[in-house]
């Protein structure tokens, strides 16, 4: 019975010499070889992607998070005194925020709350109709 070269498929001879002990010639040993070796590096080239691809995402999820924090931070935080405040979010997505302090008194209807120009800190409220203005330096746009 005739063994066959599992390079190329071809039968090796009852009495011919195999390589290896599975190829049919040398040559068809390093094409085989150099194919697997091929493979091997593409796999580990689609490994490494994989790992790449996963640490980006991994790396966007917890900016994500880290800007959520943020939000909520800047959300439950006074704009004038930096207190807890209570606030209520917008029924529907763009709508009206309100936000009331206790501690300064301050009650506030708006669309968001953006850095100041003036005074750089995270106060300047955008409201929905009236002057958008800065309840800590009291600057107005």
């Amino acid at each position: 019975m005739a063994k066959e070269c599992v390079g190329c498929g071809k039968k090796i001879g009852f009495f011919k010499k195999a390589f290896e002990g599975v190829y049919c010639s040398e040559e068809c040993a390093e094409k085989s070889q150099q194919e697997m070796a091929a493979q091997q590096q593409q796999a580990d080239a689609l490994r490494d992607e994989a790992k790449q691809r996963s640490a980006a995402e991994a790396e966007q999820e917890q900016a994500e998070k880290k800007a959520a924090a943020k939000l909520e931070q800047q959300r439950n935080t006074c704009p004038k005194c930096g207190q807890a405040w209570q606030y209520t979010p917008a029924s529907e997505a763009g709508g009206v925020q309100t936000g009331h302090c206790s501690a300064c008194g301050l009650k506030a209807e708006f669309t968001a709350i953006e850095p100041c120009p003036n005074c750089r800190a995270e106060a300047f409220l955008i409201t929905p109709d009236g002057p958008n203005r800065c309840p800590r330096c009291k600057h107005s746009a």
